[in-house]
């Protein structure tokens, strides 16, 4: 009997986080219907953030990112090759740069194109997915799923953890939150402010708040947004998205 318990507690266990996990995967399913990003994985966009001109280039095996402004120097571009391969370019021109900086390009290009291809890189390999149950919101009714990320496949930043809450009737991601540790770490929660849909995708436009500490508990962050104790830091626009003919 002494080992039965242990057995039984370690099947109910496994039982549960299987479920767990199988809710996770059909409220994504869900999520990527109603977001229309299904068709990212054969795709090409552009679009305008800040000073750059972002673009994603999606084939069957190979996702390449990159980004272009103007300079004085000419036109700069850096481009990165399944999440890896960093190159950059002036004028068309190849241009060398340390490891240190290309580490840091990387980061910054991928930290931009990654919430755009939100819900469909929650079906990432490194992504894993956990249900942790219905919430209300503003009076809304949302699930809340919380994301981390394997070591092999989840990049420099697979300690990041996330939050993400799905309206139980629209299966739209209104609000989410992440914890991230590079540049001193911190905690942001996003509130969706406006959205496109382009060539059947929505495109999520959000207000982006902050904690007054850097790292309170990613499942009261939604509490402290309706409480206001939330200090919104910045707004985040694609402007001018616009796909690009096969």
């Amino acid at each position: 009997m002494q080992r039965l318990i242990p057995l039984l507690s370690l099947f109910y266990f496994t039982t549960c986080t299987t479920l767990t996990d199988d809710l996770a995967t059909t409220w994504i399913k869900k999520a990527n219907i109603a977001h229309g990003t299904a068709s990212l994985d054969q795709s090409s966009f552009r679009f305008n953030f800040r000073e750059y001109t972002y673009g994603l280039t999606s084939k069957k095996y190979t996702k390449s990112y990159s980004r272009t402004k103007a300079t004085t120097k000419g036109l700069l571009t850096d481009t990165l090759y399944n999440g890896k391969d960093f190159q950059r370019w002036i004028n068309g021109k190849s241009i060398i740069v340390s490891d240190s900086l290309q580490q840091l390009y990387k980061e910054s290009i991928n930290a931009v194109l990654y919430f755009v291809q939100i819900p469909q890189v929650l079906n990432d390999a490194a992504a894993q997915s956990s249900y942790l149950g219905e919430v209300t919101i503003l009076g809304e009714p949302y699930i809340s799923l919380k994301v981390t990320f394997q070591q092999e496949g989840g990049g420099v930043d697979y300690q990041d953890e996330y939050r993400y809450w799905i309206h139980q009737k629209t299966h739209l991601i209104d609000f989410l939150a992440y914890r991230y540790y590079s540049d001193k770490g911190g905690t942001r929660f996003r509130k969706v402010s406006h959205r496109n849909r382009i060539e059947g995708m929505i495109f999520q436009d959000y207000e982006n708040f902050s904690p007054s500490t850097p790292f309170p508990p990613l499942d009261s962050i939604a509490s402290l947004y309706i409480k206001g104790k939330l200090k919104k830091v910045s707004d985040i626009q694609q402007q001018e998205i616009y796909f690009l003919t096969p």
